[in-house]
């Protein structure tokens, strides 16, 4: 299965798992697991489940155990167009579905393995800083930044830190700060829900909060009086 988007939680017997979007895992049968998400998340997997294993050694799974690996764009587009191929002959099966099934399964499979034997070397920084800063837009609101990015990386806080430093100049809560930012004009233009559900959805827990941050990321006082004074007159 392969995480779309959201942030969705795996759950074995004794423990949870936090994913994100670019996750691919191959479950086995007999690992006892289930999903569950945010009380206000929504989460998009996409799911195949084979009568049979994996035909590549690299993409197998011990009994009652799981595989996970991240994804780059690319073979995340790639998993996509497997997925709708599936779907097209399940729903308009022909005399030809069954192999065409099979071909498809061992597509997957090869592809998987591909991305396993490329996985001995560590991703290229630019691979990780896309894949940090797709994380970062589909979790806009967390609070728990580095800690969550280090997790879905796979990396050190200093290691996490150095790649924001060389690449953008700022660390990852300052850039993830400006990109909430960011979002927050865009909802403040575009959106018809009120300020309040709005600066919530963005992680404020205060309006006052997202008032003062959207004054320090450039916007005067006069102009956040004028958006919070003509979206309250729409909202009357």
């Amino acid at each position: 299965m392969l995480v779309n988007r959201g942030k969705p939680t795996l759950v074995f017997e004794n423990r949870r798992k936090v994913l994100g979007p670019g996750e691919f895992l191959v479950i086995d049968p007999d690992c006892a697991s289930g999903w569950a998400d945010q009380l206000d998340g929504q989460s998009e997997l996409l799911v195949w489940i084979w009568r049979t294993g994996p035909r590549c050694s690299e993409c197998s799974t011990a009994p009652a155990s799981y595989r996970q690996w991240t994804i780059g764009t690319r073979l995340w587009r790639k998993l996509e167009q497997f997925h709708d191929l599936c779907r097209h002959e399940v729903e308009q099966p022909d005399e030809y579905t069954n192999l065409a099934i099979k071909q498809l399964h061992l597509a997957i499979d090869i592809t998987v393995a591909r991305l396993v034997r490329n996985k001995a070397q560590p991703p290229e920084p630019s691979v990780r800083m896309e894949l940090a800063l797709r994380w970062m837009a589909q979790n806009i609101a967390e609070q728990n930044l580095t800690e969550s990015l280090c997790e879905y990386l796979q990396i050190s806080r200093t290691a996490l830190s150095r790649m924001f430093q060389t690449q953008y100049g700022v660390s990852p809560s300052v850039l993830h700060h400006r990109l909430r930012m960011a979002k927050a004009h865009e909802m403040l233009k575009t959106e018809h829900s009120s300020v309040e559900a709005i600066a919530s959805s963005l992680g404020f827990k205060h309006l006052d909060d997202f008032s003062r941050a959207l004054k320090r990321f450039g916007k005067s006082p006069v102009e956040i009086s004028r958006i919070l004074n003509s979206r309250s007159l729409k909202e009357s």
